[in-house]
């Protein structure tokens, strides 16, 4: 067993900044960071570059196995990259971590290790910035782990998968009872003529204090610039800011509308907004707030699609007054809401199991 620098025992790549107006239909897939989330490279929205201009890019060219790892935003997330997704090429702010020799480290331990919440939190920590946290390249060479042999590598890779598999079944749990309420959302209110989102709450968008006016030490008011905060239901407070500008108040539904376009939370407390999230108040006698989030909640990928940009999604003031809600009378909100709170104390005993195999696992 030797404690080692990653960057003694890999190499550690930095992305090149592809120009989106060179993309095409088909080609060298782009792995940028939107692609690189928790455990794994989605293929979600891909973009490429043409295949004539690979010998240009040769330093970038990804391979199978190639440990991602996010450098920007929600810093420390890393995924395998799989066979399917090449050719590839390595987007800027996303780094790749490749082992020199496979005799001495096995992917499988590396990729446990740095798919673990401790490590993910360590980048957090390492990181520069409030608002956007940016991790160096240069700091991750010189972060330091213990290597056992090759035969405990393997043993704790293999336990540390098996624990994974566990909570893969919970989150798709998780996952069937949310599609149950989109489900339920459909049945209960596909008979209702559709209301402009405007008409039935008030909507504040963010608007970002200076960075000056950041800290994290209790001072100000409590201040949510993206979907970075959200809990499961309820905003987390992170940071706070001496000079708000845009402010939501405690229970207002708070919407993601940049970079990801659509996810809820509902505010924790009295609120600065930042330019990535907007705060929605249902009006008097129009809607309720709990029926508000479960059903934007319930149209989130319908909300995202509407979203444009080639790097960053976004969604505009007059997009999110124009998103169309069920104008059903309140009693039908609440009978709505009070199943979908049923379900919610499903998914809290699913989830609370899904957190003890998370914690077993790191």
């Amino acid at each position: 067993m030797i404690k080692a620098k990653l960057k003694n025992i890999c190499n550690i790549l930095n992305g090149y900044a592809f120009k989106s107006n060179n993309y095409v239909n088909d080609g060298i897939r782009i792995i940028r960071i939107t692609n690189v989330q928790k455990g794994i490279i989605e293929d979600s929205d891909p973009k490429f570059y043409p295949n004539e201009e690979e010998k240009k890019i040769q330093k970038y060219l990804l391979n199978e196995n190639d440990l991602l790892i996010s450098l920007t935003g929600n810093v420390g997330r890393v995924g395998l990259l799989r066979k399917d997704l090449l050719p590839a090429a390595l987007n800027q702010r996303v780094g790749c971590i490749r082992i020199k020799d496979k005799n001495k480290l096995n992917i499988r331990y590396l990729f446990q290790l740095l798919n673990s919440n401790t490590f993910e939190n360590i980048c957090i920590s390492n990181s520069k910035g409030i608002a956007q946290k940016n991790l160096s390249t240069e700091w991750l060479k010189e972060y330091e782990f213990i290597i056992p042999n090759m035969e405990e590598q393997l043993i704790i890779a293999e336990k540390l998968e098996n624990i994974q598999k566990i909570i893969t079944i919970k989150q798709s749990q998780l996952c069937k009872l949310d599609e149950l309420i989109k489900s339920l959302f459909v049945d209960m209110f596909n008979k209702y003529e559709k209301i402009e989102l405007h008409f039935i709450a008030n909507i504040v968008m963010g608007q970002s204090p200076k960075s000056s006016s950041y800290n994290n030490n209790n001072i100000g008011t409590p201040f949510f610039q993206g979907k970075a905060d959200y809990g499961d239901k309820y905003t987390i407070i992170k940071h706070w800011t001496t000079k708000p500008c845009k402010l939501a108040q405690k229970g207002n539904v708070l919407m993601s509308v940049r970079a990801p376009v659509g996810p809820v939370n509902i505010a924790s407390h009295n609120c600065c907004i930042g330019r990535g999230l907007c705060a929605i108040n249902s009006k008097p006698e129009k809607a309720n707030n709990e029926f508000l989030y479960n059903a934007l909640k319930a149209i989130q990928n319908e909300i995202s699609s509407i979203g444009t940009g080639s790097t960053f999604k976004a969604i505009t003031k007059n997009e999110i007054y124009n998103i169309k809600l069920p104008n059903a009378p309140i009693e039908k909100q609440d009978e709505f809401t009070k199943i979908v709170n049923q379900i919610d104390k499903q998914k809290f005993e699913i989830q609370k199991k899904k957190q003890v195999h998370i914690k077993i696992g790191g």
